[in-house]
């Protein structure tokens, strides 16, 4: 994870159970509120982890696509098949 105010926010709530749902064969979210004092970016690589603020909702992407409105929190550096 990097080190935004986003990111320090999800850390502090940790250890956490989150219900993730799939969306559109490319990513897997969970409702969650976190803070959004950094400037959004549009678009994302596979193995990202961003904070999606229309919808307040942590977001780790699988698969290629597009999403605007994204506050960049981290990546996954290993095997994204599971």
């Amino acid at each position: 994870l990097n080190d935004t105010p986003t990111s320090q926010d999800f850390i502090d709530k940790l250890p956490l159970t989150l219900q993730m749902s799939r969306h559109d064969d490319r990513e897997y979210y969970a409702d969650m509120s976190l803070s959004k004092n950094v400037s959004t970016q549009d678009g994302y690589v596979v193995g990202d982890i961003c904070y999606w603020t229309p919808g307040d909702c942590i977001v780790f992407y699988y698969a290629k696509g597009y999403t605007g409105s994204l506050i960049k929190m981290g990546r996954i550096t290993s095997d994204l098949s599971i």
